[in-house]
């Protein structure tokens, strides 16, 4: 067995590449302590560096995001440090930097996690910086202003990249709940003070927080400083919320999400992975590590050294308490999507059929053995990574013996765990980019949900979702030009008939207008059934015709050509007009 303790990162990858099993980090002892309100305190001195580093985590996240108020979780977090009893935002970060401290806070989809770092001269009066803004912010009305511009800011940066486009999109149809819900404009400029008071009061409590503590410090002086700061923390009343998303499994969906001008396709492949305590999780982590983990791994090398179609792709399994996503990404050329799409699915299928390699295995093995030891040197990789870990099931023993966990993974466990989690039956897609330029790069799906690029930032914005169409239709009543507004389940249609003198019609001009309803969403999908009506206005002639009708896009996303065809019954002001009512359409959309 190698014993490694911490040293520098060419070291450790010299003695990855001779190691014989079991590889194990000594890290600092730790002394382990838990309040009287069921916080946990780890401890451990680390005199090597002049620093104190701690990682906090509460277990509440994203998913705990009150439906119609997505990213208050998030929110939350940042604006506890923009303000504690007697110092506001201003105030709280020039004493920050007078003390030689930083403060961190994040949430993740089911955790909120705080950081801190110090000089250890001035490590406690950091720390009770930190204690107010996780029990007593004070969220002041001028720091939520100034931080909701930040976030609308960011939120329509988020439009102009397409890889934060497909991620959201992604979340759109893996997720129930906030989760499943984009962040908008909307919704950000309608946080108030009251949100984030009752959503701090719901979640941030001391029962289930682990508080790890790492540094240049005496660790009985240190539990000594931290019970003085949290020890008083009151425990919440009952049991926290329950959390609002879930992942759903609604089958095989592909969303092409429309950005005009894109010359590059962007692609997110997704289903439901493996939450961090599951059994699998150190086996499907091996597998999937040989499939798209590394630059070396399957999916790119076919992708970019054969193929030439990107320059990246990557696969990963990003696992929470509770749950996880499994998720296969990349880029490509515009001409490339569909052939990039088609050697996607091919090195999956092969590799859920074949299995890994002797050569893939001990490759993957010792990645992620080397990640670990390369994760673990400095106090706050430690605290970081152990406050994940730890909250997520683990335990102190296990994380130290990770490296043997990773190293213990056969050939079977791989494989097994790679048929049972890797195959794509009933994964989502999500493609970004332009369709008029991506040709039949989506010919291999049967049904293609196609969304403009800026719905998820202003989903009520009428005309950012319309299109354009003129056209020629043909019917019972009247032929001639129409005009055609296409919002993607809704089509509105006005037509201007020519004059028509033939059996009982007998008018100059008419006029039409239709509504129709699509099954699915309409817009350069293949083709979508569809119910409506048509209203006639002649010189002499009044009606009603309700229909049922197919518009199919024969272009197969490279166009804007559409042709439509219904049926249906006819209401007139006169007797000897027909009742069975029919007609042809031909639409160019823009």
């Amino acid at each position: 067995m190698i014993r490694i303790r911490f040293t520098t990162a060419p070291v450790l990858l010299l003695l990855l590449v001779s190691a014989p099993r079991a590889t194990e980090v000594l890290l600092p002892e730790f002394q382990e302590t838990e309040l009287a309100n069921g916080m946990r305190l780890l401890v451990a001195e680390d005199r090597r560096t002049p620093i104190v580093a701690l990682h906090l985590v509460l277990p509440c996240g994203r998913e705990h995001d009150p439906r119609g108020k997505r990213g208050l979780a998030a929110f939350t977090a940042e604006s506890c440090l923009s303000g504690i009893p007697g110092m506001d935002g201003t105030e709280v970060w020039l004493e920050l930097q007078r003390l030689g401290g930083t403060l961190g806070s994040y949430a993740s989809h089911d955790q909120t996690f705080f950081s801190m770092k110090s000089l250890p001269s001035n490590w406690t009066a950091v720390l009770d910086i930190l204690a107010a803004s996780l029990r007593t912010p004070t969220f002041p009305e001028k720091e939520i202003d100034r931080r909701k511009g930040q976030w609308i800011s960011y939120e329509r940066g988020r439009l102009e990249n397409p890889a934060a486009l497909a991620h959201m999109h992604v979340y759109d149809l893996l997720y129930e709940g906030p989760l499943g819900e984009p962040t908008t404009i909307e919704g950000i400029r309608a946080f108030g003070r009251k949100d984030l008071d009752r959503f701090h009061r719901e979640h941030y409590r001391p029962d289930d927080a682990i508080l790890i503590a790492v540094g240049d410090f005496d660790a009985g002086t240190a539990i000594e400083a931290l019970r003085a700061a949290f020890d008083d923390w009151a425990r919440g009343d009952g049991p926290p919320p329950a959390r609002e998303s879930t992942l759903r499994a609604k089958g095989p969906r592909v969303c092409l999400v429309h950005k005009p001008g894109l010359t590059q396709a962007t692609v997110r492949c997704a289903r439901p992975g493996l939450k961090f305590s599951d059994p699998d999780w150190h086996a499907f982590g091996i597998a999937n590590t040989a499939l798209g983990g590394w630059f070396g791994s399957r999916i790119n090398m076919k992708l970019r050294a054969e193929g030439g179609k990107t320059y990246s792709s990557r696969s990963s399994n990003q696992g929470q308490v509770d749950q996880g996503q499994f998720i296969i990404g990349t880029f490509t050329r515009t001409s490339e999507l569909g052939a990039t799409i088609d050697t996607i699915r091919s090195v999956v299928g092969e590799f859920v059929r074949t299995g890994l390699t002797e050569e893939e295995l001990e490759t993957a093995r010792r990645i992620r053995v080397g990640t670990y030891l390369l994760d673990s040197e400095t106090p706050d990789q430690i605290t970081n990574a152990l406050v994940w870990r730890l909250s997520t099931g683990s335990t102190l023993e296990e994380y130290r013996a990770e490296p043997s966990r990773w190293e213990a993974i056969g050939l079977e466990d791989a494989n097994r765990a790679a048929r049972a989690h890797v195959p794509l039956d009933g994964a989502v897609w999500v493609i970004v980019a332009d369709k008029k330029k991506i040709g039949s790069g989506l010919k291999g799906f049967r049904n293609v949900e196609t969304v403009y690029y800026k719905e998820p930032i202003a989903p009520g914005n009428f005309l950012s979702r319309t299109r354009l169409g003129i056209g020629l239709t043909w019917n019972t009543a009247a032929r001639g030009p129409r005009v055609s507004l296409l919002h993607r389940w809704i089509d509105l249609t006005g037509t201007y008939g020519l004059a028509r003198k033939c059996g009982p019609w007998d008018y100059g001009r008419a006029a039409q207008a239709s509504l129709d309803l699509h099954r699915s969403s309409s817009e350069y999908s293949s083709g979508s059934l569809y119910i409506g009506a048509t209203g006639t206005w002649g010189d002499s002639e009044r009606g009603v015709s309700p229909h049922a009708g197919y518009r199919l896009f024969p272009y197969g996303l490279g166009g804007h050509w559409s042709f439509s065809l219904e049926a249906g019954g006819s209401f007139w002001n006169r007797d000897d007009l027909p009742a069975f009512y029919w007609s042809v359409g031909l639409d160019r959309f823009f």
